[in-house]
């Protein structure tokens, strides 16, 4: 299964079942790492080269900004 599908899954999942509060919050959580990991992926190959240590810090602070995102 995709990123893609997986979302697309989690989305139809959280409509369509009844949970609790913090099962939908879990669910939403998922999808918004999915779509971290998503934008991780892009601003890398947009960015980072890999040549040198430079571009390695550049990559962790490209994950920790995105994966901060989920935690907001």
């Amino acid at each position: 299964m995709t990123g893609e599908e997986s979302k697309t899954f989690l989305l139809q999942l959280n409509t369509e079942k009844a949970f609790n509060a913090t099962e939908h919050e879990a669910i939403r959580c998922a999808i918004k790492s999915l779509e971290a990991w998503d934008k991780v992926k892009e601003e890398l190959m947009d960015k980072a080269t890999f040549d040198n240590v430079d571009d390695l810090v550049l990559c962790m602070r490209i994950i920790d900004k995105h994966l901060k995102e989920v935690d907001s």
